[in-house]
């Protein structure tokens, strides 16, 4: 049974993570895929940079690896 996300089933997603593989394997990208990978890394700077506890930065750390790993890159656009 495929689980949906509106239309789409969650492995119709693509996610940060399998654009940053297509990155690193040299594939052609669209300017979008490229600036939504520009825009979470910056997100993901911010949002570190800004913890000073060691706990909470591993929690958001997590959560954000989680984001990338799970979230349709067009959310960070």
């Amino acid at each position: 049974m495929n689980q949906t996300l509106g239309s789409n089933t969650i492995f119709d997603t693509v996610t940060i993570n399998d654009l940053k593989d297509r990155l690193y394997a040299n594939e052609t990208m669209a300017e979008d895929e490229l600036e939504a990978i520009k825009k979470f890394d910056q997100y993901r700077l911010d949002r570190l940079s800004k913890i000073d506890d060691d706990s909470e930065f591993e929690k958001t750390y997590l959560l954000i690896r989680a984001e990338a790993n799970m979230l349709d890159y067009r959310s960070f656009l």
